[in-house]
C-alpha cells in the first residue's frame, strides 16, 4: 500500500488548468466544465490527475493508456486486471489518493463546526455515546475522526449509499488498532488514521494491517512530469 497527497489547489492558474484538463478522458473533462464553482473543478480534476500519475508510475505505462470505469455503486476502478486498487478523497486544499493490491478506501475532511445531530442520525449508538461522553470542547474533534473513518471504509467496500453509516461501529481496539464492527462482530477490515495536517482528519480502510507509516507529499509539477513521460 502507498499512500499519496498532493496540496496545490491555491497554486493552479487558468493556464496550469487548461493543460492539466488535456490529460483526462474527455467525459471527465465535459463534467468538470459544468461544474459552477471552479474550486469544486479544480479538486476533481487534481484527484483525476494524482490517480494518473499514481497508476502511471506503479504499473509503468502511459498516462494515455490509462482508463477507469466504476462498479454499480459507483466506485471507481482501473479497467484491465492489473491487480491495483486506488481510492481518492479531496476537501478544500488537500487531495488524497492510496493504492494497493486489495480494495482499499480514503477518507479527508477539513474540521469545521458541525451540528451533532448529525451524529444521532448516522452513527451507531455506541459511537454516539461515546462521542457525547467526550468533554464539549474535544466533541467536534472526535466528530470528524468518526466521520473519516467511516468513510473510508464505505469507500473501501465500494457499495455506496446502500451500505448505511448507522449499520457498522469504529472499534478502537487495544495498542492503538482500530477496527469495523458489523454487529458484535468484527469485519476484516482494519483502520489508521494519518495526521496530515491540524486543521484535517484523514483515514484509510484496507482488508490487512500493512499501513505505510508516512503519506508522500506529491508537487504538482512532478506529477506534470509523470504524466508527459
Amino acid at each position: 500500500m502507498k499512500i499519496f497527497a498532493l496540496n496545490d489547489l491555491e497554486s493552479m492558474d487558468d493556464l496550469v488548468f487548461k493543460k492539466l484538463l488535456t490529460n483526462i478522458s474527455n467525459e471527465k473533462q465535459a463534467r468538470i466544465k459544468k461544474f459552477a464553482r471552479p474550486d469544486d473543478a479544480k479538486r476533481t480534476l487534481l484527484a483525476d490527475i494524482l490517480v494518473r500519475s499514481v497508476v502511471a508510475s506503479e504499473l509503468k505505462v502511459s498516462n494515455k493508456t490509462i482508463e477507469f470505469n466504476a462498479n454499480k455503486y459507483g466506485k471507481p476502478f482501473l479497467k484491465g486486471n492489473f491487480g491495483l486498487h486506488f481510492n481518492v478523497s479531496h476537501s478544500e486544499n488537500w487531495v488524497v489518493c492510496v493504492v494497493d493490491d486489495k480494495p482499499v478506501g480514503i477518507d479527508i475532511e477539513k474540521i469545521k463546526p458541525v451540528e451533532l445531530e448529525i451524529a444521532a442520525r448516522f452513527f451507531s449508538d455506541d459511537e454516539y455515546k461515546i462521542l457525547m461522553a467526550k468533554s464539549p470542547k474535544d466533541r467536534q474533534d472526535f466528530f470528524f475522526d468518526l466521520w473519516t473513518l467511516k468513510e473510508s471504509y464505505i469507500k473501501a467496500v465500494g457499495e455506496g449509499l446502500s451500505l448505511q453509516l448507522k449499520s457498522f461501529t469504529v472499534s478502537f481496539l487495544e495498542k492503538g488498532e482500530i477496527a469495523a464492527k458489523s454487529g458484535n462482530k468484527l469485519t476484516n477490515w482494519t483502520l489508521k488514521q494519518y495526521y496530515l495536517d491540524p486543521k484535517y482528519k484523514m483515514a484509510v480502510c484496507a482488508t490487512h494491517k500493512a499501513f505505510p507509516d508516512n503519506v508522500v507529499i506529491k508537487k504538482l509539477e512532478d506529477i506534470c512530469s509523470e504524466l508527459n513521460e
